[in-house]
């Protein structure tokens, strides 16, 4: 079934392009561009046969990690969200828990959740939607911590009616935006200059604003030595198409690679990255 649906929206995309009206690229550079503004530290601790329960207890606000091992994956939070007021909620899916954060990384809360959760959204009605890691299964968790199945992701299937992404090649891609502000749904060309054989290998819809900015996650890739280099920009877009803002500082080196790594909010741009030390919540403001 769920595929069904989406060969559906993909066919819809299809249409789309056909009929929305394309903005061209707005220059072949942004206004400006932003560094990092600030990075939010969150202690971890790596779990051994010997780690002590009554420690984790003790220190709640600690988020734990697995080594890995040859033939086995470290394992760690995976999914993180940005509350009302900035504050954080970040999955700790091998105490199968969610821990929550002020703006600046203090320790508020824990919500335990009974399984290992992945993903991690927040709502419309400020309900938490949680992906279960093992089963894929989708959970509305309110304030309290009630849960409910839910049969489809809520909000993947909104992310779908804001805006949809499609790579045409190495230097073009195309954002189908929906309507804004009143305004008619429009293609976003996206173009990059691949210079010195650099490709664009993928293009992600981040978030579209009510007002109608976009902010789009590129990745990219250099053959030009035989270490293939992976880097990640995001760019953020003007409704009217105006390329606005490019962050380039996006670091990859993931002890722990996230389900979701980015969350957009009011024009701040947060990227969850676990390391094996810490997780470190880095924070660009594109205001």
């Amino acid at each position: 079934m769920r595929h069904f649906k989406w060969l559906i929206g993909f066919l819809v995309l299809g249409v789309m392009l056909q009929a929305c009206p394309q903005r061209p690229p707005a220059g072949a550079q942004p206004q400006r561009r932003v560094t990092l503004t600030r990075v939010v530290r969150i202690p971890v601790r790596v779990l051994t046969a010997d780690t002590s329960r009554a420690a984790l207890r003790e220190n709640p606000g600690v988020l734990t990690l697995t080594a890995g091992a040859a033939d086995e994956l470290p394992q760690g939070p995976t999914g993180f969200e940005v509350l009302a007021g900035g504050g954080l909620v970040i999955t700790d899916p091998l105490e199968r828990r969610l821990v929550f954060y002020d703006s600046l990384g203090n320790f508020l809360r824990e919500l335990r959740t009974g399984f290992a959760a992945a993903t991690l959204a927040r709502l419309p009605n400020d309900e938490l939607e949680v992906s279960e890691a093992t089963s894929g299964n989708y959970y509305a968790l309110d304030q309290n911590g009630q849960s409910r199945l839910v049969t489809d992701s809520l909000r993947s299937l909104s992310a779908q009616a804001q805006a949809q992404a499609r790579l045409l090649n190495s230097q073009r891609g195309l954002i189908v935006r929906a309507a804004a502000l009143g305004g008619g749904a429009d293609t976003l060309v996206i173009a990059f200059d691949g210079a010195g054989g650099a490709q664009m290998v993928s293009l992600q819809s981040l978030e579209q604003e009510a007002r109608g900015d976009t902010y789009v996650a590129l990745e990219i890739t250099s053959g030009a030595s035989e270490a293939v280099a992976v880097q990640k920009r995001i760019r953020r877009y003007a409704a009217d198409g105006t390329w606005l803002v490019e962050i380039t500082d996006l670091p990859l080196d993931y002890y722990v690679t996230p389900e979701e790594e980015f969350r957009v909010r009011n024009g701040v741009v947060y990227q969850l990255l676990p390391r094996q030390n810490e997780v470190l919540i880095n924070i660009w403001d594109t205001n």
